[in-house]
């Protein structure tokens, strides 16, 4: 993994305020990604990561899955918003790093666009793995090969990844598969970057 940026912007209070200014601003891409994420997923317990937006929900409603589903934001707002439109999610103001499930409680983790902000991805992947069941599915999408910090996502960005990078954050735990999610030019931002999607079914 590159190191982008050597301070942690990522507070609570900037995603509140990302979270209210871009909320209804989903460009079809997201979708796409979105759909990819859950790829593998057929039914049972699931947990959204860093969630921030809930359009997770409607596509699984779309796939007609018997779903158990929450939710972990550190967001108060995108927390409060969840819990006033989607109460049948268990939603939970938390970091998503700290020991919080029980072990091998998950069917399904999903953490989209979420690894690239935090302090140390691998501490984050070692707790998504201790409450993912066995043979269960992780999900990750992040940024393909960010050269610089700002490239993307503003300063909010600490870490830029490869194939490799997600192989090896994964490779101990179980079988990995690597997608490159095409370029897309978004409308509403100044750049263009393909999607790294990474799924783990975790072993036995």
């Amino acid at each position: 993994m590159k190191k982008l940026s050597n301070f942690n912007f990522n507070t609570p209070e900037e995603f509140d305020e990302i979270f209210v200014r871009n909320k209804n601003r989903i460009d079809d891409f997201d979708w796409k990604r979105w759909k990819q994420l859950l790829k593998y997923f057929n039914g049972g317990r699931l947990v959204d990561m860093g969630a921030f937006y809930p359009h997770l929900l409607k596509i699984i409603k779309q796939k007609g899955c018997k779903a158990e589903l929450y939710a972990v934001d550190y967001s108060p707002k995108v927390v409060e918003e969840l819990r006033k439109k989607y109460p049948q999610v268990k939603s939970y103001l938390q970091r998503v790093e700290e020991p919080f499930f029980g072990s091998n409680f998950f069917d399904y983790v999903v953490a989209g666009e979420l690894l690239e902000h935090l302090d140390d991805p691998a501490i984050f992947i070692k707790e998504a793995m201790r409450i993912l069941k066995p043979k269960g599915w992780i999900a990750i999408s992040v940024p393909h090969k960010e050269t610089m910090a700002g490239e993307v996502d503003g300063k909010n960005h600490l870490w830029s990844f490869d194939k490799e990078d997600l192989f090896g954050l994964l490779k101990n735990y179980g079988r990995v598969k690597i997608k490159i999610l095409g370029s897309q030019h978004f409308p509403r931002y100044k750049y263009k970057f393909p999607s790294l999607l990474a799924w783990c079914q975790k072993n036995d």
